[in-house]
């Protein structure tokens, strides 16, 4: 009996993981074609301690690197199944603006 439920909290966990997979790829097709996140100059911007924050809080426990493209940051990390993710940052707001998951 418990090897069903287990199963199905599995199947419930992929559905989830593929219905956010198809969003987060429709919005990076919108901000592949531009990775502006803001118009607010640099000095405003939080630091890249507290996107490391904001990213672990969004589910990415793992934090690998923290790079800077356009005028985003750009998270590179491990989601909580091990998944390899970019997700870009707004530096201003912390919210995510693009996300790409590798299941490879």
């Amino acid at each position: 009996m418990k090897r069903s439920i287990t199963t199905r909290k599995l199947r419930a966990a992929a559905h989830t993981i593929c219905a956010a997979g198809v969003l987060l790829v429709a919005t990076a097709v919108i901000a592949q074609a531009r990775m502006d996140c803001t118009k607010v100059p640099r000095n405003h911007w939080m630091g890249r301690v507290a996107i490391s924050q904001i990213a672990h809080a969004s589910g990415y426990p793992v934090i690998k690197a923290i790079s800077l493209e356009g005028s985003c940051y750009k998270v590179t990390a491990l989601t909580a199944l091990g998944l390899k993710a970019d997700a870009y940052f707004n530096p201003v707001t912390g919210d995510v603006t693009a996300a790409w998951i590798s299941v490879d």
